[in-house]
């Protein structure tokens, strides 16, 4: 049996292709090579971002016990984690539009529905993403309780729903716009796998595809945009997610070294990445300079702020609003004599970082 509370560090390389992806996306305009090519290939990023979100609530959550205790636990944690560096962030580029009166190098938010972001109704700027994060957390315990109700019944209602839900046009709440990519991630997240080298080459094919499926790619290699629409996304992603937890070879390529990394630090790298990117093309000679250079120093740069932000802010003030969520009942676990024991509550950890996180 699985253990759904253990960390699978091939998750975490996945989320540093997403931040890369959102990372490269922004940077395309001045990119060394050809920028059509990365046109919106961040989209796609933040679409697996979304699935990895789903997918780690219904790893972890969906067959833990239900209870009030547990769920303010769980919106703690989730607080805790993804809201700091957020409001940071957001203060401070609405505190240098205040100061300065420009909106640039700070996200080019304006002033119009500013409070959106405070009560995580929308966002600008690369801030779009995390209402939607938020309203999922919000919304994600009636998910836990269904599935804790129906069992695997759940799946097929929730895949329903992602079904339903695609084809709603609404621009609020802006949960529903990514709601299809929770779900889906959601149900794969139920799903188990034993290790097996057969689903490397799948694995393989599947990343393969991600590239392939970046919006300038198509453009490129002028394959059909007929075979790219949003069913695909939801059906190749969340299949990405579940077999490379269940890959060896995506154990060793994503699950070490740099990309793992990144997805450690994939949520500074995603806030900090675009403030740093234009204020050194504008506050310093670097755009003059040969664009691999550009390119590198940036990275550099966006890699030196990621892991201080993740170190020195978001890790110490993730662990102590931590602290402040109720201790959910330690589930009973039989024992040789026909008694209980009490386990203990998996750590925060094993979820790694939001899917932005």
């Amino acid at each position: 049996m699985q253990n759904n509370n253990a960390r699978i560090f091939a998750l975490d390389g996945l989320r540093g292709i997403a931040a890369l992806s959102v990372f490269l996306q922004h940077f395309a305009a001045d990119a060394p090579w050809h920028p059509i090519t990365f046109a919106w290939c961040g989209i796609v990023g933040v679409q697996l971002f979304f699935v990895l979100s789903g997918f780690l609530m219904g790893r972890k959550y969906s067959t833990a016990p239900f209870s009030g205790s547990a769920v303010i636990d769980f919106w703690v944690k989730r607080a805790a984690r993804v809201l700091p560096l957020f409001l940071i962030c957001v203060t401070a580029a609405y505190a240098w539009l205040l100061l300065t009166g420009r909106d640039q190098p700070f996200y080019g938010l304006k002033w119009d529905g500013w409070w959106h972001h405070y009560v995580f109704w929308a966002g600008q700027s690369v801030f779009w993403t995390i209402p939607r994060e938020i309203q999922f957390y919000l919304v994600f315990p009636l998910i836990w309780w269904m599935c804790q109700r129906m069992g695997n019944a759940a799946n097929f209602l929730l895949l329903v729903a992602a079904a339903m839900l695609q084809g709603v046009v609404m621009s609020t709440p802006v949960l529903v716009q990514a709601a299809p990519l929770f779900l889906v991630g959601v149900v794969a997240g139920r799903l188990e796998l034993e290790p097996d080298k057969s689903y490397d080459a799948p694995v393989v094919a599947l990343l393969v595809l991600y590239v392939l499926s970046w919006s300038g790619m198509i453009d490129v290699l002028e394959l059909p945009r007929s075979l790219f629409g949003n069913t695909l996304y939801l059906v190749y992603l969340p299949s990405l997610i579940l077999l490379s937890t269940a890959s060896p070879l995506a154990q060793r390529l994503l699950g070490r070294g740099v990309l793992k990394w990144y997805g450690d630090v994939s949520y500074s790298v995603y806030l900090l990445h675009l403030p740093i990117y234009v204020a050194l093309k504008m506050w310093t000679p670097i755009s003059l300079l040969p664009k691999p250079i550009w390119f590198g120093l940036t990275l550099i740069a966006v890699t030196i702020a990621s892991h201080y932000s993740f170190r020195y802010v978001e890790t110490p003030l993730r662990r102590r609003i931590s602290r402040l969520a109720p201790k959910p009942p330690a589930p009973q676990q039989p024992v040789a004599n026909g008694g209980v024991r009490s386990g203990q509550p998996a750590p925060e950890e094993a979820l790694g970082a939001p899917a932005l996180t």
